[in-house]
């Protein structure tokens, strides 16, 4: 399935006005993530970065309220606990580890963030870790 340009440009339009009340330092790039095998809550999202603290994230409408919302906040936290954790992972784990940190979209939604309206939240992430290791003979 190939991605429909029309749907494309709606996405873009409809994140460049939504950016611009809600991010002062976020732009939106030229990038749209299409989703055709339902692993988000959207079929195509805008891809934008906040200059301030280099974070990319998503602007998309909700599939289930046609509500515009984005994944600045997940994305932040994500990305700061990656930094704070990737050494110690490593130390721990050595180089042969994948992890993935997330938070939960809905809650962290529901804190009603924006860079211009931030905040201190307590609210944990799951982090996923992935050991790859040869097996053992026996």
């Amino acid at each position: 399935m190939q991605p429909d340009p029309d749907e494309e440009a709606k996405v873009m339009k409809m994140a460049e006005s939504y950016v611009l009340e809600r991010f002062k330092d976020a732009e939106v790039t030229e990038g749209v993530l299409f989703d055709n095998m339902g692993n988000f809550p959207f079929e195509y999202a805008a891809i934008v970065v906040d200059s301030v603290t280099g974070t990319e994230f998503y602007v998309y409408e909700n599939e289930s309220t046609g509500e515009i919302v984005d994944t600045f906040l997940s994305s932040k936290w994500e990305d700061e606990v990656t930094e704070a954790i990737e050494d110690s992972i490593d130390t721990a784990f050595g180089g042969d580890v994948t992890y993935v940190i997330l938070y939960d979209e809905e809650s962290t939604r529901q804190l009603d963030v924006s860079s211009a309206n931030p905040i201190i939240a307590d609210v944990s992430p799951t982090i996923l870790l992935t050991l790859h290791r040869d097996p053992e003979s026996r």
